[in-house]
């Protein structure tokens, strides 16, 4: 359940995402992915959501969802820490 807002934010651009396209660019140009790499992101994250929810193929999609949030956590957390302060500044995480 966690997981779906968060590919709906990249497929759908829904919650505040900017949806495909502009997710598939941000992936590409910005933090220099490949393509292909991109779109599997944002499938896995929302159909892969969907799927676990109905119970479908649950081990293929949790072995795919945790590598993608590995990938997450490689790319984006590492570097500034695990937590976040809150109700101030972030002190890790996301900055």
């Amino acid at each position: 359940m966690i997981m779906l807002p968060h590919g709906a934010e990249k497929m759908l651009g829904l919650f505040g995402g900017y949806g495909f396209k502009a997710t598939t660019a941000f992936f590409t140009q910005t933090m220099g992915l490949p393509w292909l790499i991109a779109v599997l992101i944002i499938l896995i994250e929302s159909i892969g959501s969907l799927c676990l929810i109905a119970g479908l193929g649950g081990r293929l999609w949790a072995v795919l969802l945790l590598s993608v949030m590995i990938g997450a956590i490689s790319a984006t957390c590492y570097a500034n820490g695990f937590f976040i302060k809150l109700g101030g500044e972030p002190e890790g995480g996301r900055r």
